[in-house]
């Protein structure tokens, strides 16, 4: 379905270094990338504008409106 479809593309969007180390969801509009540690959320900050655009290219324009960074 579209969740499992949508989360095989949100960890494609981080990229294969930051899907090692993040989990990665689309709550209705918002990006979450969960990750542990500050260096980690520094890269995936680093990373938000390309992951953006690779989410808008994957589902279209629109479906992801934010995006979050947690650091558990």
């Amino acid at each position: 379905g579209f969740a499992a479809a949508a989360q095989t593309k949100t960890q494609y969007a981080v990229g294969p270094a930051l899907s090692k180390v993040t989990t990665v969801t689309l709550t209705g509009k918002i990006l979450r990338v969960t990750t542990h540690g500050a260096a980690w959320q520094r890269e995936v900050e680093k990373a938000a504008a390309i992951i953006r655009t690779r989410m808008s290219r994957l589902l279209g324009d629109g479906v992801v409106a934010g995006f979050e960074v947690i650091v558990r």
